[in-house]
């Protein structure tokens, strides 16, 4: 089971969990938190990246949704594996960022540049440059 994988399985468990726990309300909102947390986890050496880019996803996907409280949809997950793939230092399945997508994420990479780890660092930066968020 790759990162991905593993963190949709554990994204399911965490919707089941809290539909069974708040059976009368669900709570889009509240399960997306969730899944930012599961994000960061499933990113240990770059955890902190990752719950910027959590964070990133949580306003730019699911506060701005029309159904924010059903969330997270399909189309935000994708969006949400994208970046799972860039964290693993892939640059495959990415094709439902756009453009605003990528100069953010370079943007919260560059804050955190000095905290990563150089190999990553680079990794990412090549990638962002192959996309033209530079």
């Amino acid at each position: 089971m790759d990162s991905t994988q593993k963190l949709f399985s554990d994204i399911e468990k965490t919707k089941k969990r809290y539909r069974a726990e708040h059976s009368d309300q669900y709570s889009g909102r509240e399960v997306c938190r969730a899944v930012i947390q599961l994000f960061a986890q499933n990113n240990k050496t770059l955890e902190a990246l990752a719950e910027s880019w959590g964070n990133y996803w949580f306003e730019s996907r699911i506060m701005t949704s029309a159904n924010a409280d059903n969330e997270p949809s399909t189309e935000s997950l994708d969006v949400l594996a994208a970046m799972q793939n860039l964290l693993s230092l892939k640059d495959e399945e990415t094709d439902c960022l756009t453009g605003e997508d990528w100069s953010n994420l370079c943007e919260e990479t560059n804050f955190a540049a000095e905290d990563l780890p150089l190999e990553a660092l680079n990794s990412l930066m090549s990638i962002f440059l192959d996309h033209k968020a530079l």
